[in-house]
């Protein structure tokens, strides 16, 4: 494929995308959308959060981390820490300072454990 083949693409499918958006905003003040869509709709940003989030906590350079060196996956211990602080001060930016301090601390610890002598 031709460089300015690849150009075209990518302008096509941009104007796609922009004409399909558009269209969205502009006929969704005319549409009445069904009560059930409107209830499904209601869980989509805990879904796009979750998508966001559990990933990185169980995956490690591509594969599945659940439990790590036994019990000691600190990536999960941290989400949990993190969740706790959420779920109890309902502060976003203490939640993520609470959890990355646990992560580095829990790292740390790890890293300790398996090299002393």
């Amino acid at each position: 494929m031709s460089e300015a083949a690849i150009w075209l693409l990518f302008l096509a499918i941009g104007a796609l995308t922009l004409t399909f958006r558009a269209a969205l905003i502009v006929l969704a003040g005319r549409l009445a959308i069904p009560p059930l869509i409107l209830r499904a709709l209601r869980f989509v940003p805990s879904a796009v959060l979750s998508a966001l989030i559990v990933p990185p906590l169980v995956f490690y350079q591509g594969q599945l981390h659940l439990l790590g060196q036994g019990w000691l996956n600190e990536r999960v211990l941290a989400g949990i820490i993190a969740a706790a602080v959420m779920w109890r001060t309902k502060r976003v930016l203490l939640a993520i300072s609470v959890g990355m301090v646990a992560l580095w601390g829990l790292q740390f610890l790890i890293y300790q454990l398996q090299y002393m002598p």
